[in-house]
Formats: C-alpha cells, sequence, structure tokens
C-alpha cells in the first residue's frame, strides 16, 4: 500500500497510549507508506518519539465558537496534504468532519455518534462488546484493511529531553536516579476496557482427602 495515511489519534493520553500499536502495526504491514498522525497537543509528544510515525501534526480544540473554527480550519489545512485514507480512532463527530473536509477519499472508523454519513469504510460501534479490550477496538479498524500480524502490546518510547526532565524532576524530590522506582495506576475510567490486561489466576490445589 504506497499511500498517504492519516492517523486520527484519541483525544486522551490513556487512549493514546493504547493506540500506539495502530501506529506501529501501519508502519509494519505497509512500510512504503507515507504515515502522519493528526494528534491534539496534549497527546502530540507522545506519538513525536514514536520511531513509527513519520510526521505529527499537532493542532488545538479549542471551545465554543473557537473549537468550531479550529475545526474547519483543520479540515482545510489538511486538504493541501492530499491523503488517500484516514484512520479515525476518536468515536467522535468532529474527528469525521476535519477528514471529510479535508477531502481524505478514504475515511475509516466506527459508525457512532450520528457519523456513519462521513465514512466511506464503517465499522459497527463495539463498545459495549463485554471482553473487549480498548486495544482490539483499535486494531479491529487496521485488521479491517488488511493489516494481519500486529503486535497488541503499546511500546511507550521517551525522547531524550522527556528523560532529562524526569531526572531533574526526581533529584528536586531528593531520589537518586539509580533507586528502582515502581509507579502504580490501578484503575480507568470506563471499567475492563482500559485496564492492563489481567493475568489468568494460578490453579487452586485440589482439597486432600
Amino acid at each position: 500500500m504506497n499511500k498517504r495515511i492519516l492517523i486520527v489519534a484519541p483525544n486522551w493520553m490513556g487512549d493514546a497510549v493504547l493506540s500506539l500499536p495502530v501506529v506501529d502495526g501501519c508502519a509494519q504491514s505497509w512500510p512504503e507508506a507515507d504515515l502522519t498522525v493528526l494528534a491534539r497537543a496534549g497527546v502530540a509528544t507522545l506519538f513525536e518519539a514514536n520511531e513509527s510515525a513519520v510526521r505529527i501534526v499537532g493542532y488545538q480544540r479549542g471551545s465554543g465558537l473557537d473549537r468550531i473554527g479550529n475545526l474547519f480550519g483543520l479540515g482545510w489545512r489538511l486538504r493541501r496534504e492530499q491523503f488517500d485514507l484516514a484512520l479515525l480512532l476518536p468515536n467522535s463527530l468532529g474527528s469525521a468532519m476535519v477528514t471529510w473536509l479535508a477531502g481524505v477519499p478514504e475515511r475509516l472508523g466506527y459508525s457512532t455518534d450520528g457519523r456513519g454519513w462521513l465514512l466511506t469504510h464503517r465499522l459497527p460501534d463495539r463498545r459495549k462488546e463485554r471482553g473487549l479490550h480498548q486495544v482490539d477496538y483499535y486494531l479491529a479498524l487496521l485488521r479491517s484493511v488488511g493489516a494481519s500480524q500486529v503486535n497488541r502490546i503499546p511500546r511507550l518510547q521517551l525522547k531524550a529531553k522527556c528523560i532529562e526532565s524526569g531526572l531533574d524532576l526526581l533529584s528536586d524530590m531528593g531520589i537518586d536516579k539509580r533507586e528502582l522506582l515502581i509507579g502504580i495506576h490501578p484503575g480507568a475510567a470506563y471499567g475492563e476496557t482500559k485496564r492492563w490486561f489481567p493475568e489468568p489466576p494460578p490453579p487452586r490445589p485440589s482439597p486432600m482427602r
């Protein structure tokens, strides 16, 4: 697939992390394709460190009338890029509207929020499907266009300046960088779809007779 592909990233940091396998999967499945990630300013830095993302286009969402103006302005700005395919990871109407305004001929996403008419390739909504992890929810879009062998584990990469900033923060807190630090965030909004994959419990021993 020698195409210009636009990947519209989720708007929130946790969702963006879980969408990283889509970027990697595109790069692995179609190495000749020109990949661009469209990401909100708050999460764009996450994709900038990813080796698979050739280019990042950041934008500001705004609010009220400014948000509507930004949406139209972004659509017209992307039109100049002449993308062939857009993968819409967010379920929002706005993300579909932007790619439609950009004139992308193939627009792939889930038919949610009344936006089906803006998509050329529609997948039925699966958000209420029990046991479906958010990673697989995103990857289903990629698999629907022929990508079969993809790694579903997110690979989180950091730029050198981000690592340096983190080390400075630890130093300011009086923590030696050689210490082992473990951070745990056990929960997530919307329940099990965005939590880490649970390991099966160990088998229970048979009762003695």
